[in-house]
Formats: structure tokens, C-alpha cells, sequence
């Protein structure tokens, strides 16, 4: 299925977009081209493509007598919808062109399957329950609230299932925590560890658009007031001072006692 936006012309200068999708609903990237054709004897000018409104991508255009120049970009649908736009600027002359990509993301259902964790690590385990593969997403791991590490993940087939690892050694904290596990939990200045596993694909019909599963992966003793008060506890994740470290919303833990 193609998207076409006829071409305008602006001053002499040409700019034609489009879109290249397939099927009722997108399963895959989305390719998005241009055609260029310079006003008069112009060999040189600017592009500048958005999506939404934020700049994603620009460059220069070097044209051969008056040949029209193609340009392409590859948009990775997160919403059922975004405004592509492509700015081309030559000397004093400029054109801009919207495009409107509005397509169904294929409906897939993403579910928790497991989750475990050991001194070498924390395993996450999500499965595709929907009728189509999930597309691309973003994995953020947080540590008592505070981002770890932050990454893209491969499309889930559908009826598939993928496996998330945050490593130990990610931060020192985590590392102290799976160590020592729940015995210190007995002990009233532990205080625990939280890991937090967030998960974001394109939504749909059946499907939000994000998850994040929260456990509790062990206990770490925690210094008299004074000390975790100068920021100690900080000093054990290896991170920079933070008085009073950030938790999810549905995890409650209260200040020490003075």
C-alpha cells in the first residue's frame, strides 16, 4: 500500500513524499521517501526529516544539472499514528511537506511468564500471546527506582517467547542484594532491594503499550541513620549522592528512624 502527498511546487523547487506500508496493519517498519527536484541551476541544499516534530535525522543535497535527488527514511511506528515531515532548504528558497502515517499496529498481547534471579543475575521471561509478531520495543531496567540500563529488544514472534538478563555486576547494590538474599531480611536495618523491569512496544487494540514488573530480589543491612543519611547507601551503588533514592509508586518503604 503506498501514501502518497502530491507533489508542490515552491519557487522552482519540487518536493514529493510518500509512505510504503503493507497489509490492514503495521507489523514492520514503515518506509518513507522523497523526490527532490532543485529550482533553476541549485547543485546544493539542506534536508531535515521529523517525526512528531522532533528532528531525527538531516543532511545535504548535491544535485547534477537539474536530476531530482530521492531521499528515504525508516520510521519505527510506537503510536498508531505520527506526522512525518521533510524540510528542504536551497539558498533562499525552502519547502516543507507533512505526511500523515496513520496505520493499525497488528494486535499481539504481551504477558509475564517468569521471572528468577541468582548471584549471577536477574531473568526476566515475557511471552507474545497476540496473532502478530510485536515489533521492536525498549527495555529499562531500574534498581530502587533509579534507571540501570536502557535498551532496544527484537520484535516477539507471536506464540514466542524472549528472555530479559540484567547482569549482577550491573550495579554494586544488586550485587550485595542477590549475595546475601532474604536472610538478612530479619534484621531491622535491612532494608530491600527493589528490581524493576520496564517494558514498552507499540500499542494496540489488546495491548497498552507498556508494562513494568517489580521484585523484590533481596536485602542489603543498611548503616545507622547518620551515615546513609550523608549518602553511604549511595556510595554502595557506586552512583553519585543521592539523599533519599527514588521508588516505584507501588513500593513503600519508610525512612530510617532518627
Amino acid at each position: 500500500m503506498s501514501l502518497l502527498l502530491a507533489a508542490v511546487r515552491d519557487a522552482g523547487l519540487i518536493l514529493c513524499l510518500s509512505a510504503q506500508t503493507q497489509g490492514p496493519c503495521t507489523v514492520a517498519p514503515i518506509l518513507v521517501e522523497a523526490e527532490v527536484a532543485p529550482p533553476g541551476t541549485v547543485q546544493r541544499g539542506h534536508f531535515f526529516w521529523r517525526v512528531d516534530g522532533k528532528e531525527v535525522y538531516s543532511g545535504v543535497l548535491l544535485f547534477e544539472g537539474a536530476q531530482p535527488q530521492r531521499l528515504a527514511m525508516v520510521l519505527e511506528p510506537r503510536t498508531p499514528e505520527h506526522v512525518v515531515s521533510l524540510e528542504v532548504r536551497m539558498g533562499k528558497v525552502k519547502a516543507r511537506r507533512d505526511l500523515r502515517v496513520g496505520k493499525l499496529i497488528c494486535p499481539f498481547v504481551l504477558e509475564f511468564e517468569d521471572f528468577s534471579f541468582s548471584p549471577e543475575g536477574v531473568t526476566l521471561v515475557v511471552a507474545n500471546r497476540g496473532p502478530f509478531p510485536s515489533g521492536p520495543g525498549i527495555l529499562e531496567w531500574r534498581i530502587n527506582g533509579v534507571r540501570s540500563h536502557r535498551h532496544t529488544v527484537d520484535s516477539i514472534p507471536p506464540g514466542g517467547r524472549t528472555s530479559f538478563i540484567l547482569p549482577a555486576k550491573a550495579t554494586g547494590l544488586l550485587e550485595t542484594a542477590l549475595v546475601s538474599g532474604f536472610l538478612s531480611g530479619r534484621s531491622k536495618h535491612a532494608r530491600p532491594v527493589v528490581v524493576s523491569a520496564w517494558v514498552q512496544f507499540a500499542p494496540n487494540l489488546l495491548y497498552s503499550g507498556s508494562d513494568q514488573f517489580d521484585f523484590v530480589v533481596g536485602y542489603v543491612q543498611q548503616p545507622p541513620y547518620p551515615q546513609w543519611h550523608r549518602g553511604w547507601w549511595n556510595d554502595l551503588d557506586r552512583r553519585p549522592v543521592q539523599r533519599f533514592p527514588e521508588y516505584p509508586p507501588n513500593v513503600h518503604v519508610p525512612p530510617p528512624r532518627r
